[in-house]
């Protein structure tokens, strides 16, 4: 679910965070009504991952973004969790900065990085890391789409 960004500003509050089961990163949520309904969500996204990891493999689904970031950089596939997990934008923008200047190959981080910029104000920064997106991959439609948003958002701005 964090994945897919259905917590944008962090995770929700009937989940408190103490360890992860999404995606690679493994563990549990504390659901706060007792009625188990965190833990069932995560397990089943984990299977779903999982499935997903398997017909990648076997190609019959294309690769996201987090599996072409795996295979770059398969070192950083701890931090890189964590990173997509932590809620403080500050943190994340320190994190992925950190990432992203360990694995400058991929635009990912780049994209993931300057949503950060943008979620938090900045602009100029969330332009600069949508044109390194795409100075690495022109046809990234995240970085497309980050560009637009950091143009409007400083047009408006002004």
């Amino acid at each position: 679910l964090i994945n897919r960004g259905a917590f944008p500003t962090g995770l929700p509050g009937w989940a408190k965070q103490n360890k992860l089961r999404i995606g690679i990163a493994q563990g549990s949520f504390e659901n706060n009504h007792g009625d188990g309904l965190a833990s069932r969500i995560i397990e089943r996204q984990y299977r779903l991952n999982k499935q997903r990891v398997e017909q990648v493999r076997l190609g019959e689904k294309e690769e996201s973004s987090l599996d072409k970031l795996y295979k770059k950089c398969p070192s950083l596939e701890k931090e890189v969790n964590q990173a997509l997990i932590e809620t403080e934008t500050e943190k994340r923008i320190e994190l992925f900065s950190s990432l992203s200047s360990r694995c400058p190959s991929d635009p990912s981080l780049m994209v993931w990085l300057g949503n950060e910029y943008l979620e938090s104000g900045n602009y100029l920064k969330a332009r600069y890391y949508a044109d390194k997106a795409l100075s690495l991959d022109y046809n990234n439609a995240s970085a497309k789409e980050l560009l637009s948003k950091a143009n409007i958002s400083f047009s408006s701005q002004q």
